[in-house]
This record gives C-alpha cells, sequence and structure tokens, in this order.
C-alpha cells in the first residue's frame, strides 16, 4: 500500500505525520499538581491566606493572554506555554497583574528577568509524555530574584509520587 510505501522510504516523516513531536508548550498540568501548587500560593504567598483573590488561568490551546479580562483581585497560576515565557513575564509586569507561573528549569534564569525564578527541583511527567524539570516565575515575592522553596518542593512531590515511567523516560531521553 501507499502507507507501507511511505513508512519505508521515509520512517522518521511517517511516524511526525501520526504521531507528533512532543512539544513542551503542551504539557497541560496534572489535576493534582495545579491544586497543590494553588493551595500552597493560596496559603502561603497571598495576603490573609487568599481572602478575597481569585485565581485566573489564561492559559489555553489557541487562547490569548492578552485579551482575557484580568480583575484587581485575581492573581494568576498557570501553566503558559514555555516558549514565551519571558515575553508574558514582561506583559504580566508592565499591566501589574500579579502571577505564578509555572517554567522550565533551563529557562528560569533568563537574563533580564525581572520577577522572582522559584526553584524545586522536580521532574514531572505531564500529559503528553513529556518529563520536565520545573520552577515558577512569580512576582508574588517582595525583592527576591531567587527563591529555593523546600516547601513547595515537598508538596509537590506529596501530589506527584515519582513514577518509574518518568525516571525511565528521562533515562531514554539523555541517551
Amino acid at each position: 500500500s501507499k502507507e507501507h510505501e511511505q513508512f519505508f522510504r521515509d520512517p522518521v516523516a511517517y511516524a511526525k505525520r501520526y504521531h507528533p513531536e512532543k512539544n513542551s508548550d503542551d504539557c497541560y498540568t496534572p489535576v493534582e499538581l495545579r491544586t497543590a501548587v494553588e493551595e500552597y500560593v493560596v496559603q502561603n504567598l497571598l495576603p490573609n491566606h487568599g481572602k478575597g483573590y481569585v485565581i485566573a488561568r489564561p492559559f489555553w490551546p489557541k487562547g490569548n493572554y492578552q485579551k482575557y479580562h484580568y480583575k484587581k483581585n485575581e492573581v494568576v497560576i498557570d501553566n503558559p506555554p514555555f516558549s514565551i515565557t519571558s515575553e508574558i513575564v514582561k506583559w504580566y509586569q508592565e499591566h501589574g497583574i500579579k502571577f505564578f507561573l509555572y517554567g522550565q528549569g533551563t529557562t528560569l534564569f533568563q537574563a533580564g528577568r525581572t520577577a522572582t525564578s522559584v526553584v524545586v527541583d522536580v521532574s514531572v511527567s505531564f500529559h503528553n509524555g513529556l518529563c520536565v524539570n520545573i520552577g515558577f516565575i512569580s512576582n508574588l515575592y517582595k525583592d527576591a530574584k531567587i527563591s529555593v522553596d523546600g516547601k513547595l518542593r515537598q508538596i509537590i512531590l506529596k501530589a506527584m509520587p515519582v513514577q518509574l515511567f518518568s525516571v525511565a523516560y528521562m533515562a531514554r531521553s539523555r541517551m
């Protein structure tokens, strides 16, 4: 058949046609992780344990975070596309929007960043199969540029138990 011929001529193109590349912009947050992080932020970083604040999640496929109608009492706790994190942080800072964003561990310390890089040293398996070392970027910390947060790390590890698949995936991806 034509499909078999295509497979044997160019197996990589054939595979990409049916199995799109895994992309760190398509890492949808597991509910357990999202819930644990939201509870931590509300209890530990917002005034009055978050009373009066509403959590905003403006990132979804084909959405436009700049068109979202932000309210004064909202704090963004969300997992944005990692490829445009710097652009998002800059825009939020310019517009006075409170945020606690998921970040890819390898890009937390980009030059010129005007927010706090929160290091937790945890790798998470996302729904698309990628295992990503996560951290966070936030403007909820006063003047700190870096926060190494062991308490948040423990909360995440408790919410997202280490899976053998994650370790196996990481080992394969480094070969």
